[in-house]
Order: C-alpha cells, then sequence, then structure tokens
C-alpha cells in the first residue's frame, strides 16, 4: 500500500501580524497534523517537532494537502530551509476544481498518487 499522507499545518501568527501575505515564512508553525494511509492513523507536530514533521513528509509516497506548496512548506521554510521539499511528490488540492463532486475529486487524487 502506497504511504500517501494527508497534511495540514495551522500557524501562530496571521498575515496581518507579519506584514501581510508575501511574509508566509515568517507566520510560525502552530501545529500540522499528518494522516498515514498506510498506517490509518493520525500524527500531530507542534513547533518543537518539526524535524519529526519533515521526515515523515519526505518518507510519503504522496503528500496531498491545500496549498501545500505555495502556504504548508513556506511556513516550514523559515525554520528549515528548503529545498528539502524539492524531492516530495505532492497534489495540492487546490488545484482541483471545487465544481467537481466530491467522488471525482478523491478519483483525482488516487489516480495521481499510482
Amino acid at each position: 500500500m502506497a504511504n500517501i499522507v494527508y497534511f495540514d499545518l495551522e500557524t501562530q501568527k496571521v498575515a496581518s501580524e507579519v506584514g501581510g501575505w508575501a511574509h508566509i515564512d515568517k507566520m510560525g508553525l502552530a501545529v500540522a497534523v499528518l494522516y498515514h494511509t498506510d498506517r490509518d492513523e493520525y500524527a500531530v507536530y507542534l513547533e518543537k517537532d518539526a524535524d519529526k514533521l519533515i521526515q515523515d513528509l519526505r518518507r510519503a509516497d504522496l503528500v496531498v494537502g491545500f496549498n501545500v506548496l505555495r502556504f504548508d512548506y513556506t511556513v516550514l521554510s523559515a525554520s528549515w530551509p528548503m529545498p528539502w521539499h524539492v524531492s516530495l511528490k505532492h497534489v495540492s488540492l487546490s488545484a482541483v476544481p471545487l465544481k467537481w463532486p466530491l467522488r471525482e475529486r478523491c478519483a483525482w487524487v488516487q489516480k495521481v498518487s499510482k
């Protein structure tokens, strides 16, 4: 079974607190969650656990999230400089048209994960 990991994070600060959306890297990691499909379990990471988070992301066959390249990876890049994410295969759900029915969106994720 493929190790597909669903990823989301929340930040310590919002855009207005760091000078706008051009400064995503200054927002800081508050909490991140991964759902590991191969283990059928969730993992929660705080800022102090970010090294483990990045290791788990790098072990994934596919990382699925919403706007992961533009937002989530940029938040993490402040303390863990890129290009650690370059080798990651990822799907950003922000690229999937929301007008698609949920079944079609899920089928698309499964198709690109192969």
